[in-house]
């Protein structure tokens, strides 16, 4: 589809872009898929003195992808997976390749037990991205966020405890 919206008389966001998703599942298990594709850019807008008139919007991924699985036993043994892909976005819409954000692979996995309404798991997050994604990137000053931007935390693994309402 495609979406226009308009700020002001002289200035507007033109994006179009599709996403695809499925999901299957069974008693025991669930599965489900996306990957999508945007392209949202600056129409007819000037910034002060600089004309970013066609530049991308900023913080926004022309492609993703997205798989998540989760399968259990029937005596409560479960294990689940997530794996997240955003491409490398512009921090602000100047475009310029020193403020952007790299590409993001996010990839979290845990394994438990369900016992009645509780959920004890040991879990890992953001495997596969290191503590380099932990760091400050400067804007070039165009975006209202500030002067800079925190990427994402860096990994992590722990014990956690979830209750959930009986199916």
């Amino acid at each position: 589809g495609s979406l226009v919206l308009d700020a002001s008389q002289d200035s507007s966001v033109w994006a179009h872009g599709a996403e695809f998703s499925v999901q299957q599942g069974g008693e025991y298990w669930a599965a489900s898929a996306s990957v999508g594709w945007l392209n949202a850019r600056y129409r007819q807008r000037n910034a002060g003195s600089l004309d970013i008139d066609g530049n991308r919007l900023e913080d926004a991924p022309r492609y993703t992808a997205s798989l998540q699985a989760r399968a259990q036993s029937p005596s409560g043994w479960f294990g689940e997976f997530s794996a997240q892909f955003a491409g490398r976005t512009f921090l602000d819409a100047t475009n310029t390749t020193d403020a952007t954000r790299p590409a993001m692979r996010l990839l979290d996995a845990s394994v438990g037990r369900r016992l009645g309404d509780w959920e004890i798991f040991l879990y890992a997050r953001n495997v596969v991205d290191g503590g380099a994604y932990e760091t400050v990137i400067p804007r070039s000053g165009l975006s209202e966020l500030g002067s800079s931007y925190k990427i994402v935390d860096g990994p992590s693994a722990g014990l956690g405890v979830r209750w959930q309402s009986p199916r």
